[in-house]
């Protein structure tokens, strides 16, 4: 019970310090992985994108393996970092804008008399406003598409 390092320890390797350390570490050593980070996303709206060569993973097996090949684990996703390794700033600006107004878009869509619709745009708009702070863009649009299944069936 007093031994600090333990409790440094328990913070220093939280998921949430870890998810941020990801963007800190991008943007320190200005990681950059280009346009061709998205060349897969297309294949994310299929129906089984694996069957296509999809991967959800390309961001962050790249990122582990260049910063931390030490880790013997997956680490989560980081959505910010991983949109600034694509473009830059202006990319993650993109994002930010398409995040805020996927959120207003979700926001008015709660008008709508249709319960079944009203609670599939509820569960979507659930992973859309917290769940994607820790994914990648691939996983999200999964999880989106996956509600999606779920509805039309």
């Amino acid at each position: 019970m007093l031994d600090k390092d333990i409790y440094i320890d328990s913070i220093v390797t939280s998921e949430p310090f870890l998810i941020q350390n990801i963007l800190n570490t991008t943007m320190v050593y200005d990681y950059h992985i280009g346009i061709d980070g998205l060349k897969q996303l297309p294949l994310h709206l299929l129906i089984v994108p694996s069957a296509f060569g999809g991967d959800t993973q390309i961001f962050s097996t790249n990122f582990k393996q260049q910063f931390y090949p030490f880790v013997e684990y997956g680490m989560a996703y980081n959505i910010w970092a991983e949109s600034y390794a694509i473009g830059k700033w202006m990319f993650l600006i993109l994002i930010i804008l398409l995040f805020v107004l996927i959120l207003i878009v979700f926001n008015y869509i709660t008008l709508i008399r249709d319960r079944h619709l009203k609670a599939l745009f509820y569960l979507m708009s659930m992973y859309w406003a917290f769940y994607i702070h820790r994914n990648s863009i691939e996983t999200i649009i999964t999880f989106q598409r996956h509600y999606v299944y779920i509805y039309i069936y």
